[in-house]
């Protein structure tokens, strides 16, 4: 596995989905390839650095796949597309 910024890692034992840490995540279509995410659901448009009002205001840390087509929040899925 390849890590693409092995500096900005930072090992911990709980996380919580409203603070600022990254996850290292592998994508389905690169999976040798670990890369550094933040946890939520933001619309693709919005800006990463308001991410902790969007998700003040619109919690979507718990987004669940019964909702999704059910939310105008989530109606980006509708046309099939992807955050």
């Amino acid at each position: 596995m390849i890590f693409n910024d092995p500096n900005s890692y930072e090992s911990y034992f709980h996380f919580n989905g409203w603070e600022n840490k990254n996850l290292v995540i592998a994508k389905q279509d690169d999976p040798e390839l670990l890369e550094l995410a933040t946890w939520g659901l933001l619309p693709t448009n919005y800006d990463i650095n308001q991410r902790k009002d969007f998700l003040i205001k619109t919690n979507t840390l718990n987004a669940t796949k019964e909702r999704l087509f059910e939310s105008n929040l989530y109606s980006q899925f509708k046309n099939g597309n992807d955050v």
